[in-house]
């Protein structure tokens, strides 16, 4: 975008932060107990989310933004007409430093909802990675994690079900919003093929069977399991909460060992696949 408004976003988020603070509310991570949702607020992050008329009232800038249909439309075009977007949702984010993160996470997850792409845009002017920290790393599973640095005027896009990701400690005050695209078409990856034994004995069919949208997050939640829970840890204050967050994880892990732990090993050794996200 052009960059005085990125400028312009920046000095109102700032505004908002300073003067303003009623219109924050705490980023949570959700815990899901007993079929009940429980807000874990992470530690040294506020947002602001344009779906309160409030919030949308005071920010007319970043309004006016989540209004623009720019986005949706070149993404439509650039995946051919295979995604009708049909909503676009906005929140602005403030780190305040600190140490301050996000644990590994999706955004969501098929039949959760239908968003179906993650648009990040930073607004950290003078970002210095060595001394600032709070970089985006994306786990595009099998392959290696990748940095991204949250420079000025910078735009990352990536599958909102399908890609794992975290935000690093961060040193000093971080600021951005995201964009959440959704979708309107009914395409998804469907429901995996039955986990008992893949199809065949051939390394691309069996490679298919595991790299299943849904079977491949499972899997990179086992192959990521001792840094996903220093994750949380390192995301939220040490509590009874935090704590049931680290144990919902830990059970998660070990149902998956039981179930799919025998194809870890064999996936890290095939060949890099080319991935399909959308």
């Amino acid at each position: 975008m052009p960059e005085e408004t990125a400028r312009a976003l920046r000095q109102e988020m700032i505004r908002a932060a300073v003067e303003q603070t009623s219109l924050l509310s705490a980023n949570a991570t959700i815990l899901v107990r007993d079929r009940d949702r429980v807000l874990v607020p992470k530690r040294g992050i506020a947002e602001l989310d344009l779906a309160s008329p409030t919030v949308a009232q005071q920010l007319p800038v970043l309004s006016g933004f989540a209004a623009d249909a720019t986005l949706a439309e070149a993404v439509r075009y650039g995946l051919g007409g295979r995604r009708e977007v049909v909503r676009q949702t906005v929140k602005a984010q403030i780190n305040f430093g600190g140490g301050a993160c996000f644990p590994m996470h999706f955004d969501t997850h098929e039949g959760v909802d239908t968003r179906f792409l993650t648009a990040i845009v930073y607004l950290n002017e003078g970002y210095e990675a060595g001394r600032d920290g709070g970089q985006l790393r994306l786990y595009p599973f099998p392959s290696a994690s990748v940095d991204v640095e949250p420079v000025f005027n910078r735009c990352v896009m990536f599958s909102s079900p399908f890609c794992l990701h975290r935000v690093l400690p961060s040193r000093t005050e971080r600021l951005c919003f995201t964009i959440w695209l959704w979708d309107g078409t009914g395409v998804g990856a469907g429901e995996p093929p039955a986990a008992s034994a893949p199809p065949g004995n051939a390394v691309t069919e069996i490679q298919k069977y595991l790299l299943h949208p849904r079977r491949r997050a499972l899997l990179a939640k086992l192959h990521y399991a001792e840094e996903w829970e220093r994750s949380i840890v390192e995301s939220h204050d040490d509590n009874e909460q935090t704590r049931a967050l680290i144990q919902a994880h830990r059970n998660d892990v070990h149902r998956i060992k039981s179930a799919l732990g025998h194809h870890l090993t064999m996936l890290l050794k095939m060949p890099k696949p080319d991935l399909q996200w959308f």
